[in-house]
C-alpha cells in the first residue's frame, strides 16, 4: 500500500517540538492527525490574530506556526514560567509568533481572535463564554482531545463541551473524528446577519 507524503511528513519545527517534549518527559501531546488539520486551518488566515492557551510542550503550537502567513500574528499564553521559556526559545526566530507568560483570562481580553486553539484544559470546559467573546465575528475555535461518543462510558458526567460548542445558536459548528480515540470540534462565530 502506498504511503502518502501528506500523512507521513512531519515539519522540522514540529520535530523539534516533539524532541523537546521527549526531553522533558512529556508523552501526551497534540496528535499528528490534529496537527495537520491545525496547519491547514492556520494557513487560511491571511492576516489577523491566532491565539492559543497553554503551549504545553509546544507541539500543537509548532503545527500552527508552521503554516501561518507573515501578516498573521500568533500569540500563545502560558502560565507556567518554564514552559513559556521553552516555547519562547523554540519560536524565537519567528517574528510573528510570541509567547506570553500570563494568566489566560487576561489574555482573552487582549484581542479579537480570527482563530483560537483551545487544547484540553479545565478553562475551556468550565468557562466557554469567555472563549466565545474572544472570537471576532467569523472567527473559529478548535478544540481537540475529545473522546468520541462511542468511547464515552455511560456513567461519565454530561458532556458540557459538546453541549455548548455544538448547540449554541451563535455558532456554526461540527465535530470531526481524527482517529479512533479522538475527535475535534470546529466552531465559527456567526456574524450579526447569521452568516460567516
Amino acid at each position: 500500500m502506498t504511503e502518502y507524503r501528506a500523512l507521513t511528513t512531519i515539519p522540522p519545527l514540529v520535530k523539534r517540538a516533539k524532541n523537546l517534549a521527549k526531553q522533558i518527559g512529556k508523552v501526551k501531546y497534540c496528535s499528528d492527525q490534529t496537527g495537520r488539520i491545525l496547519q491547514i486551518l492556520a494557513a487560511q488566515i491571511p492576516s489577523g490574530v491566532i491565539g492559543e492557551i497553554g503551549s504545553g510542550c509546544s507541539v500543537a503550537s509548532a503545527w500552527l506556526a508552521n503554516s501561518i502567513s507573515p501578516a498573521t500574528s500568533f500569540f500563545i499564553v502560558e502560565s507556567n514560567l518554564a514552559a513559556a521559556a521553552t516555547a519562547g526559545a523554540l519560536f524565537s526566530p519567528m517574528l510573528n509568533v510570541r509567547v506570553i507568560h500570563s494568566k489566560w483570562r487576561e489574555f482573552l481580553t487582549y484581542w479579537q481572535f480570527s482563530m483560537f486553539y483551545a487544547s484540553p484544559t479545565s478553562a475551556r470546559d468550565t468557562e466557554p463564554e469567555l472563549f466565545l467573546k474572544a472570537l471576532r465575528p467569523g472567527g473559529m475555535i478548535i478544540l481537540d482531545g475529545i473522546t468520541p461518543l462511542h468511547k464515552v462510558q455511560t456513567n461519565q458526567p454530561f458532556d458540557k463541551i459538546r453541549d455548548f460548542w455544538l448547540n449554541d445558536e451563535r455558532l456554526i459548528s461540527t465535530e470531526i473524528m481524527v482517529s479512533e480515540n479522538e475527535i475535534i470540534i470546529l466552531a465559527t462565530l456567526k456574524t450579526r446577519e447569521g452568516y460567516t
